[in-house]
């Protein structure tokens, strides 16, 4: 998928998760921030040239990377937002931890849709893992994973 659906998906579906657990509008600050940095970072260091063509690797498109990746950028805000503000409670805290926790694995789901899909571990190997073999700017797939992030974002301020 493109990085833009990435980011509005992840950041609707991590502000959903920030909605279970508080109404704080500052959860979906958090929720933009992570996905936006772990998202980044899973595209830009997640890609080698191959005969020519950008082709993912293990490094960043597999789930046990995908969530460190995702609870690096949350691991730094939760401290930061501790020891800067310190008015953080409980709830948020975890509610922060677990939107780091699903910001690369999310990445992963819209990456499994493409062609080239994500790496699953089997055994001692990695094996390639495919639901469909989508173009990742197959317009129609990414207009439908942003409506999706849409969704995401209008139920969380609902909740």
């Amino acid at each position: 998928m493109k990085l833009l659906t990435h980011y509005i998906f992840s950041t609707g579906l991590l502000a959903f998760i920030g909605s279970l657990f508080s109404g704080n509008f500052g959860l979906f600050i958090s929720a933009f921030i992570i996905s936006v940095i772990s998202n980044y970072i899973i595209d830009r260091f997640g890609h080698k040239i191959r005969n020519r063509f950008y082709t993912r690797t293990k490094r960043t498109h597999s789930i046990n990377n995908s969530i460190m990746i995702g609870l690096m950028p949350a691991f730094a805000l939760m401290f930061a937002l501790d020891i800067y503000h310190n008015i953080i409670i409980n709830s948020e805290i975890i509610a922060v931890f677990y939107q780091g926790f699903f910001a690369g694995p999310s990445h992963l789901f819209l990456d499994a849709f493409t062609c080239n899909g994500i790496f699953i571990k089997s055994g001692n190997k990695f094996k390639r893992f495919t639901l469909l073999h989508l173009k990742y700017n197959n317009k129609a797939v990414n207009y439908l994973f942003i409506f999706l992030g849409l969704l995401f974002i209008i139920a969380s301020i609902n909740l």
